[in-house]
């Protein structure tokens, strides 16, 4: 593999990596929002930006034939 290729595939895991630390983050926030019962429009975008990272992520993945599943009850 060229020194090309493995920038590449460096960059592409250092993204997979952001983006699965992002969910985790948006996880946690929208589990201390149901603790605290906010109402669903108040994590709707917590929702939202948590579902494009996942279609992203997933879009890294695809080519390598991995795919998050995503569980509606974490969300």
């Amino acid at each position: 593999m060229s020194q090309v290729g493995f920038e590449e595939v460096a960059s592409r895991a250092i993204k997979i990596s952001e983006l699965i630390e992002e969910i985790i983050r948006l996880d946690d926030l929208l589990a201390l929002h149901a603790k605290h019962d906010a109402r669903q429009h108040e994590i709707q975008q917590y929702i939202d930006r948590r579902l494009a990272f996942v279609e992203e992520l997933n879009g890294l993945l695809n080519p390598h034939h991995l795919k998050l599943i995503v569980e509606e009850q974490a969300a």
